[in-house]
């Protein structure tokens, strides 16, 4: 978690090479009624603009849907149609992992 509200970034991910800032986003909104699948979600506002050095990855975890899309920050996204069939839907997991049969106590 960051420091302070003050931070540009929610958090860091270390993946033992590297330290990756990243921005987490979440939406309730719903598609469109012409869309169907798609939602817009705002990434930027007048209060605060994410740049490259400041954010490398934004983190979008989207209620409709019941996962993330994560995906890398190219500088001037002011916002992002997110679905599971477009774009980004290589970038959506929900983190839900198969586990074997066996039950754990």
């Amino acid at each position: 978690m960051p420091l302070s509200d003050a931070s540009v970034y929610d958090c860091i991910v270390d993946n033992g090479e590297n330290l990756f800032k990243i921005q987490i986003k979440s939406t309730i909104k719903l598609p469109a009624k012409d869309t169907i699948t798609t939602i817009q979600v705002p990434l930027q506002n007048s209060k605060r603009v994410y740049s490259k050095e400041n954010v490398d990855y934004f983190a979008v975890y989207v209620y409709h849907f019941d996962g993330f899309f994560i995906f890398k920050n190219n500088g001037n996204m002011k916002s992002v149609r997110l679905s599971l069939v477009g774009k980004y839907s290589k970038n959506f997991n929900n983190f839900v992992f198969e586990r074997d049969s066996q039950s754990y106590s």
